[in-house]
């Protein structure tokens, strides 16, 4: 949520956290995902949709210097694994 949340300037983003992905030397970054959860709002109607918003969406993007970080089923396997390892180490 912390790129929407980001984009729409929501409250529900910490001032800190809005702080710390403002910094200039800070990269931000958007995946496939990312877009992914943005349209699923839209179509449960959790976000309004406006006329044009994925000229919306790239134009905000920009604004924030948001690099497009590319996902792969191997990154998705990877993240799995790395999530077993946390589950196992809590225990």
């Amino acid at each position: 949520h912390v790129m929407l949340w980001f984009l729409e300037d929501s409250p529900e983003l910490s001032k800190k956290a809005r702080t710390i992905l403002k910094h200039p030397e800070h990269e931000l970054f958007w995946s496939a995902a990312s877009y992914w959860e943005w349209t699923v709002k839209l179509s449960l109607g959790k976000r309004q949709r406006q006329k044009g918003w994925q000229g919306i969406l790239e134009r905000d993007k920009n604004a924030n210097r948001m690099l497009y970080l590319p996902i792969s089923e191997r990154h998705c396997e990877r993240h799995l694994t790395c999530l077993l390892h946390i589950i196992f180490a809590v225990r």
